[in-house]
């Protein structure tokens, strides 16, 4: 599967550090048994929400299948079929509120951003009344915000671009129903950005960053979002070291 260099998910890291983008595109693809698991219950949503089990249970068809994702094995127990009703069962619920047109997995190309900045997302929900809604399933533990959200803010601005218009009020949806995940707002949270908004964002912010990241000496800044960049992970980022003082985590 191709990836893009300028990823809606690495967004959150290359707006403040425009350096790390090229090298983590052209690092080495890796998985863990999350990840993995993830992608399976990704996987097990849109068989759901595309009809492709045959009017036959989720759990009837699931439960108890060895599941094998980028090399890694795991059972489908009931805390798995929970995610995914619950996931699905939020879809067609907005799909339903908002008379709207559903979207599955759907590739979103940011081109007036920057043309190598797109990725693929889990829904987007046209709506009527110039409501718009991008949804995001995460399946693990650490809680993630929905204000904010630079991945969900990207697609938004993507979707906006190819679907709205100028009064188009877009809702960023987080669903995390993993059963170890706390939140505040809950299993469920949304934040709503107005058109102009997302658009002043996508234009002023977000733009410069990724035309920096691939253009010539892109700046290099350390802070809470290098956790996972690979610089930080083969200790290879002067600046990181700087940041920490020359001392790991």
């Amino acid at each position: 599967m191709a990836h893009s260099i300028l990823s809606p998910s690495s967004t959150y890291r290359i707006v403040p550090c425009p350096y790390s983008a090229i090298p983590n595109a052209e690092a080495p693809r890796t998985s863990s048994p999350a990840a993995a698991k993830g992608t399976g219950i990704h996987e097990m949503c849109e068989a759901l929400l595309k009809d492709r089990l045959d009017g036959i249970e989720l759990s009837d068809y699931y439960l108890g299948q060895v599941m094998e994702v980028e090399g890694h094995q795991f059972e489908i127990t009931q805390e798995e079929i929970d995610m995914v009703e619950i996931y699905v069962g939020y879809i067609k619920q907005r799909t339903k509120e908002l008379n709207g047109k559903l979207l599955i997995e759907e590739k979103l190309h940011a081109t007036l951003v920057h043309e190598e900045l797109w990725g693929t997302a889990d829904a987007v929900i046209i709506g009527e009344h110039n409501r718009m809604e991008i949804v995001d399933l995460k399946s693990g533990a650490f809680p993630i915000d929905a204000r904010k959200n630079y991945q969900l803010m990207t697609y938004g601005a993507a979707a906006l671009y190819r679907y709205g218009n100028q009064n188009t009020v877009v809702q960023l949806t987080i669903v995390q129903p993993n059963k170890k995940s706390f939140h505040k707002d809950g299993t469920i949270r949304s934040w709503d950005i107005q058109a102009h908004d997302l658009d002043d964002w996508a234009q002023n912010i977000l733009k410069p960053a990724c035309e920096e990241a691939l253009g010539e000496n892109p700046s290099a800044l350390a802070g809470d979002h290098c956790k996972f960049c690979v610089l930080k992970q083969n200790n290879t980022c002067e600046t990181y070291k700087t940041f920490i003082g020359g001392n790991d985590e």
